[in-house]
């Protein structure tokens, strides 16, 4: 499977994140986060798609989507997003839409 996460609009157009040879995803879940989980999430995180990060001295909750699973290889991959993810078959059709908020 592949995980196609949306990243930040810029000039250029919209930047996106693929991850192939997904095998199985073990969690997937949105999230409510303060600015101090947040940023625990982030270093924690293998990769991510933040299009709006959370300005500095903010108070109120931030919220991602969380999405941990393992590779074909056995590997384990993890990323965090505030936009919106696809799970796509090896053909790239959608399977499931993963939203942020």
């Amino acid at each position: 499977m592949i995980l196609k996460v949306k990243g930040e609009h810029n000039e250029q157009g919209e930047e996106w994140l693929f991850i192939d040879n997904i095998a199985s995803l073990r969690e997937r879940k949105k999230a409510k986060l303060t600015p101090e989980e947040f940023q625990a999430e982030l270093e924690a995180a293998d990769h991510a798609c933040i299009a709006s990060p959370p300005s500095e001295g903010t108070t109120g909750t931030v919220k991602v989507g969380i999405v941990k699973g393992t590779t074909i290889k056995g590997g384990k991959v993890s990323v965090i997003f505030d936009t919106i993810a696809y799970l796509c078959n090896d053909r790239g059709d959608t399977l499931e839409k993963i939203w942020a908020n």
